[in-house]
């Protein structure tokens, strides 16, 4: 499937969640092929924040506590994932990036709408504008949430469809990829 093809396919799902999803699975398994330990993301402050407050929109505590910058149960597999960004600036990225002529990504996602994050990112940037340093008071509040919440750890079990561990019959990859098939075959 492309993420063409799932945007017009999907019903419960937004495509953000699902290209997440893909995303992170070809991470991990990259990383296992490559037998890496650590795998370091570009997330930065921003992204931390508007994370946060969507997973807060959304009563996600579990989400909540995976917010983390340095986390080591992020994934079914055994690398542990770090965000060594996260207490920069977007848009300073963006500016070291364009001035070491770095590449970067400068293309928005033509479904970056049809969720809450823009209009989340927009509101953050305009109290950063009238309340310099806002963000990083949100991004502490943030780890302070995410570290005091206790979350119950459920017992994993292997993914009937591929084997991985998961916390459900099937992993979440696995469940889209099977309710994608049966959409398809109903249209």
């Amino acid at each position: 499937y492309t993420i063409d093809e799932i945007a017009g396919l999907k019903k419960e799902y937004s495509t953000c969640s699902i290209c997440g999803i893909f995303r992170r699975r070809a991470m991990d398994l990259i990383a296992q092929k490559l037998n890496i330990q650590v795998v370091a993301t570009a997330h930065n402050l921003d992204d931390i924040i508007q994370t946060f407050l969507i997973n807060l929109l959304n009563n996600d505590l579990k989400r909540l506590k995976w917010n983390l910058p340095v986390h080591y149960e992020t994934s079914i597999f055994p690398q542990r994932r770090i965000k060594p960004l996260a207490e920069i600036y977007e848009e300073e990225l963006a500016l070291f990036s364009f001035l070491n002529n770095e590449r970067f990504q400068k293309m928005a996602c033509p479904y970056m709408h049809e969720g809450i994050r823009s209009q989340i990112r927009e509101i953050l940037n305009e109290l950063e504008r009238n309340h310099p340093g806002i963000k990083y008071s949100l991004y502490h509040s943030a780890i302070g949430v995410s570290n005091s919440l206790a979350i119950s750890k459920k017992e994993r079990k292997k993914c009937k469809i591929c084997g991985i561990p998961t916390f459900s019959e099937k992993c979440s990859l696995c469940t889209i990829l099977s309710e994608l098939k049966n959409e398809n075959k109903n249209n």
